[in-house]
């Protein structure tokens, strides 16, 4: 009977720690927004305790379910965590102290011809960034010194797109809304800043 538990204390201790290094490793990486963050931690707590309420069930058929879930739960986690750092490598940057950025490729509204990457090439592209990590044998990139210059430019069609970073884009919708609804993000890239 002692070793029923302790294998089932095993199991959700490892499921518990496996949640945590997922919730910080998507939150680090920018795939987990607040909300999603704030699910993702009561859907947790939620088969944490119907996996606990399993392991105490005295039905072996419903222990066994418990046990099997619990242990498929710690497979996917694994490999969803492995696969975030094969794709990001956050491990190696988060030790290094790197920071994930998102970067907004954004186009007006009511240009309907831009209604995805692909259809900038050869565009002219404003950005106020260091880099804007974009291929510039597909597309003409121009430097701006402030994000008022290049929504400027934008709207007066200097530009046919702007980069704006996450960070930025709040900026933009916090003191110029009217500009912020007249916009679409068409492609998002993360990148370490």
């Amino acid at each position: 009977m002692k070793k029923k538990y302790l294998l089932g204390a095993i199991n959700i201790t490892l499921l518990f720690l496996l949640a945590i290094i997922l919730l910080i490793s998507y939150n680090y990486i920018g795939i987990f927004s607040s909300k999603e963050t704030i699910l993702f931690i009561i859907a947790m707590l939620i088969v944490l305790s119907i996996i606990v309420y399993t392991y105490l069930s005295k039905k072996t058929f419903v222990y066994n379910v418990g046990i099997y879930t619990c242990f498929m739960l710690n497979i996917i986690f694994i490999y969803l965590i492995n696969s975030a750092n094969l794709e990001y490598n956050f491990i190696n940057n988060y030790i290094k102290g790197n920071v994930y950025t998102t970067y907004n490729i954004i186009v007006l509204r009511k240009n309907v011809l831009y209604n995805n990457i692909s259809k900038l090439e050869n565009k002219t592209i404003g950005y106020i960034e260091e880099d804007p990590k974009i291929d510039q044998n597909k597309y003409t990139i121009k430097k701006y010194n402030s994000i008022n210059e290049m929504t400027t430019a934008i709207e007066n069609a200097e530009v046919q797109s702007i980069i704006l970073s996450d960070e930025n884009m709040e900026i933009v919708k916090e003191y110029d809304n009217y500009f912020y609804n007249q916009t679409k993000v068409i492609y998002s890239y993360n990148d370490i800043k």
